[in-house]
């Protein structure tokens, strides 16, 4: 299975690092604030993926580290940083605010998305190419429509709060 592996380890490696660097902030409670750490947290973790393998292509051919360095740059939001922002997003939605357990990971809300990711990465990092970077657009547009789906659920979970606080929902 090779390099497709990694989407098992990766994935929730990504969601426990957010998970650790926001512990006991309560303040981060909406899905959109897990959309955007998450992405955060993917665009770092995309950028150290790259410079690693820029290193390792540099050291051969200095063309190849910079076609390398420009493609990665190219399609990184199709991976790293969308899946990442979902994965965030999914657990946000769960957490309602609340602090991290395991139990969160249970709810269809949760795992569902969060295996999506695991599933693009997986597919990502299989061996076979379909022209003009096929994988990265197939995977991207299912990612992106799972982020953009939580976008939504996200901008209703702020104007329903909105409503709550002025009375008008009932």
């Amino acid at each position: 299975m090779g390099a497709s592996v990694a989407a098992f380890v990766e994935a929730p490696a990504k969601l426990a690092s957010l998970v650790l660097l926001l512990k006991g902030k309560r303040k981060f409670k909406y899905i959109l604030n897990g959309l955007l750490l998450g992405a955060v947290v993917g665009c770092g973790f995309a950028a150290f993926e790259s410079a690693g393998y820029a290193l390792r292509f540099g050291l051969l051919d200095i063309k190849d580290m910079i076609d390398i360095i420009q493609i990665r740059g190219l399609l990184s939001p199709f991976a790293h940083i969308v899946w990442t922002a979902v994965a965030g997003a999914a657990l946000w939605r769960v957490m309602r605010g609340n602090s991290f357990h395991f139990g969160l990971c249970r709810p269809t809300e949760s795992y569902m998305p969060f295996g999506l990711v695991v599933v693009c990465h997986f597919v990502l990092n299989l061996d076979f190419e379909i022209p003009f970077y096929g994988k990265y657009l197939v995977c991207g547009f299912v990612s992106w429509v799972a982020a953009l789906n939580l976008f939504n659920l996200g901008i209703q979970e702020i104007r329903e709060e909105q409503l709550d606080v002025r009375g008008l929902r009932g």
